[in-house]
């Protein structure tokens, strides 16, 4: 998934959050700005142009 956004262009980091994140990382995750649906929509779209390529 890292490598697809890297691809499209979007400054995103990718990362899995399970029962053994440590609480520092829990607290980095959550300053970070969150998805709204529309950067969530415009994420999919630009995955279908780099597909249709």
């Amino acid at each position: 998934m890292q490598t697809a956004m890297d691809e499209i262009g979007l400054d995103w980091i990718v990362g899995l959050r399970n029962g053994d994140v440590s609480q520092t990382d829990k607290q980095r995750q959550k300053m970070k700005k969150s998805l709204s649906s529309e950067d969530l929509i415009s994420c999919i779209e630009r995955m279908k142009q780099t597909i249709r390529q």
